[in-house]
C-alpha cells in the first residue's frame, strides 16, 4: 500500500482548486463576451428600430388616456408642436372637434379590452390650423410595463383632395348640358354621361359597351372614315361635326371635340369626345341663308323691274313716237314704201311693246303671288297650235316658217295659262334671233314626262350668255336680227313657271346655226 503523506494531499487539493478557479474564469468570461456581443446586437437593433421609427413616413405615437407617451419625427413635423409641448397636451387635442368624441370613446373601449375597429379615417389639426385627414392603425401595446395604444398614421390628405376633385368633376359632368362620353380606339363607349343619354335616346346600360359608328346615319360616316381615325391616333385633337341619329331615328347636328387620353406609356387608350347640338344652330343659320339669298333675289328683281321700266319699256315708245312724227310731218313727201317701212317698224315696236307690258304684268303678279295654279290634263297639240296662230304675224314679218310636230292627244298635266305663256316667249325669242329659215315646235314622251323643245335656225347663243340665261340678277343685253329689243324677262318667267309645274328648262346650241329650248311637263298629277 502507497502511503500518501498530508502534504502530497495538500499541494493536489490546491492544483486542483486552481484548475477550478482557471476554468471558472474561463467560463465569465466566455459569458460576458456572449452577454457584451447580446448587448451589442440589441443595441443595433434599437438603433434600426429607432430609425425605422424616426424616418418612416408615417406618423406614429403611444398614447394612453389622451397622454402621449412617445411620438416621432413624422408625427412632431405635421403637429407643428414641439415634443416637450406634446407631453404636456392630450393627444385628442389634435383631433377636430367632430372626430374628438368618437376618438376618445374608441380609445377608451380599446383599453379595456372591448372589441372596436382597428383602422378609420380622422381629420386633425395641426398647431397653424391646418387640416389634415390620416387613416390610423390603432393596437394595444405594453410601454413601460403598462397597458398603452400604438398608433401608425398614413396621411390621405392629397388623396382626399384628388378624391374631392374628381368627385367634383364627375358631378360637373353628369350635370353638364353638353354631351360628354369616353370611347376606346375601337370605338366602344366607356363612359357617357346623363346628357348623352338624353340627346340619343339610348340608356346608361345600352350606351356602354355601344360604338360610336351607331352614332352616324349611313349617309354621313365620319366615324367610319380611316382618314378619322388616323388623325385620331396621331395625338391631336379633333374639331367638327357630325351629323347624328337617334335612338328612334331622328337627325340631328352636333359639333364636337376630341381629345385623346394617354397612360403612363404615353400611349393613347381613349378618346374623350365633348358635343354640342348644334342642330337649331344649323337651322338658323340655314334659314338666314334662304333669307339673304331671297333678299338678294329680291333687290335683283327690283333693280331689273326699274332697269325695264326706266329703259327697255321706254326705248320702243321712243321708235312709235318718233315714226310717228315722221309720218305725220312728211307723209306727203314720203313714198309709198317709206310709208309702209315705217308702219311696219312702228308695228314691231308696238308688238315688242305689247309683249313686254305682257310679260311685266305676268312677273308682277308672279312675285306677288296673285297667279292662280290650276293644274289640269290637257292636250299639248292643241295649245301649241294656239301659240303658233299667234305668232304668224311676227313670223310672217322675216319670212320665217313656224311648224309643230307634236302628235295630236298628247296630254300633259299642268296649268295651260302657264304653258301657254312659256310657249309664246320661246317662240317670240326663236323668231326674234332668227332672220330666215324655220321655228319647230316637237315633243318626246318620257317616262311620265313630255319633253317639249323649241328648235330654230336662228344666230345662236354665245357661251357666256347661255351661263347668265334665267337668272333674274344677270341683266343681258340682246337685240334681234332686226335690232328687236329684248330684256330677258320673258325666259326668266319662263323658268319660273315651268317650275310651278314640276318640270325643268334648259338651253342647248346646235352644231351649225341655231339654238334648242327645252322644258318638261308632268304627265301624270
Amino acid at each position: 500500500m502507497f502511503h500518501i503523506s498530508f502534504s502530497t494531499i495538500i499541494i493536489a487539493g490546491l492544483i486542483i482548486a486552481f484548475i477550478i478557479i482557471a476554468y471558472a474564469n474561463y467560463l465569465r468570461k466566455r459569458n460576458n463576451k456572449k452577454l457584451s456581443d447580446l448587448n451589442e446586437k440589441l443595441l443595433q437593433s434599437e438603433e434600426k428600430y429607432k430609425l425605422v421609427v424616426e424616418e418612416s413616413p408615417n406618423i406614429m405615437f403611444i398614447q394612453k388616456d389622451g397622454k402621449i407617451l412617445f411620438a416621432n419625427k413624422r408625427f412632431i413635423e405635421m403637429s407643428g408642436f414641439t415634443l416637450d409641448e406634446l407631453k404636456e397636451m392630450s393627444i385628442f387635442d389634435l383631433v377636430s372637434p367632430e372626430d374628438e368624441l368618437i376618438a376618445r370613446k374608441r380609445a377608451d373601449k380599446r383599453l379595456s379590452g372591448k372589441n372596436v375597429p382597428d383602422e378609420y379615417e380622422i381629420k386633425a389639426i395641426n398647431k397653424n390650423g391646418t387640416t389634415r385627414y390620416f387613416i390610423l392603425h390603432l393596437s394595444l401595446t405594453k410601454y413601460n410595463g403598462e397597458s398603452a395604444i400604438l398608433g401608425i398614421g398614413t396621411d390621405i390628405s392629397s388623396k382626399k383632395k384628388n378624391l374631392e376633385t374628381i368627385r367634383k368633376l364627375r358631378v360637373s359632368i353628369e350635370q353638364s348640358n353638353a354631351v360628354i362620353f369616353i370611347f376606346d380606339t375601337e370605338g366602344i363607349i366607356d363612359y357617357a354621361n346623363n346628357a348623352f343619354c338624353e340627346q340619343t335616346g339610348y340608356s346608361m346600360e345600352e350606351a356602354i359597351g355601344m360604338n360610336v359608328r351607331m352614332l352616324n346615319p349611313k349617309e354621313f360616316k365620319i366615324s367610319e372614315s380611316e382618314e378619322f381615325w388616323n388623325y385620331l391616333k396621331t395625338g391631336k385633337k379633333w374639331e367638327g361635326e357630325f351629323k347624328c341619329v337617334k335612338k328612334n331615328g331622328e337627325f340631328y347636328w352636333e359639333k364636337a371635340l376630341v381629345s385623346p387620353i394617354f397612360d403612363a406609356n404615353g400611349q393613347i387608350t381613349h378618346f374623350t369626345s365633348i358635343t354640342n347640338d348644334i342642330t337649331r344652330e344649323k337651322t338658323v343659320i340655314r334659314q338666314l341663308k334662304k333669307r339673304e339669298a331671297e333678299l338678294n333675289e329680291a333687290n335683283a328683281t327690283k333693280d331689273r323691274f326699274f332697269s325695264i321700266i326706266a329703259h327697255d319699256l321706254k326705248n320702243p315708245f321712243n321708235a312709235i313716237m318718233g315714226y310717228t312724227s315722221l309720218l305725220l310731218s312728211q307723209y306727203d313727201t314720203l313714198t309709198k314704201d317709206e310709208r309702209l317701212d315705217y308702219l311696219e317698224n312702228i308695228s314691231l315696236a308696238a308688238d315688242s311693246t305689247y309683249n313686254l307690258l305682257e310679260n311685266i304684268l305676268e312677273w308682277s303678279r308672279t312675285q306677288m303671288g296673285k297667279i292662280d295654279f290650276k293644274p289640269d290634263n290637257f292636250d299639248l297639240s292643241t295649245l301649241i297650235n294656239d301659240v303658233i296662230i299667234l305668232s304668224r304675224t311676227q313670223a310672217a314679218a322675216k319670212n320665217i316658217r313656224l311648224l309643230s310636230k307634236v302628235k295630236y292627244r298628247t296630254y300633259v298635266f299642268a296649268d295651260s295659262y302657264m304653258v301657254k305663256t312659256v310657249l309664246r316667249n320661246l317662240v317670240s325669242n326663236a323668231i326674234k334671233f332668227t332672220e330666215k329659215g324655220e321655228v319647230i315646235i316637237e315633243t318626246e314622251e318620257l317616262e311620265s314626262r313630255v319633253m317639249v323643245s323649241v328648235i330654230d335656225t336662228g344666230v345662236g347663243i354665245s357661251d357666256d350668255a347661255i351661263d347668265k340665261l334665267f337668272k333674274i340678277d344677270e341683266n343681258i343685253k340682246t337685240s334681234g336680227t332686226r335690232n328687236e329689243k329684248g330684256t330677258g324677262l320673258g325666259l326668266i318667267l319662263a323658268k319660273e313657271f315651268v317650275l310651278k309645274n314640276g318640270g325643268e328648262i334648259w338651253v342647248n346650241r346646235m352644231k351649225g346655226q341655231g339654238t334648242i329650248f327645252s322644258f318638261t311637263l308632268p304627265t301624270n298629277e
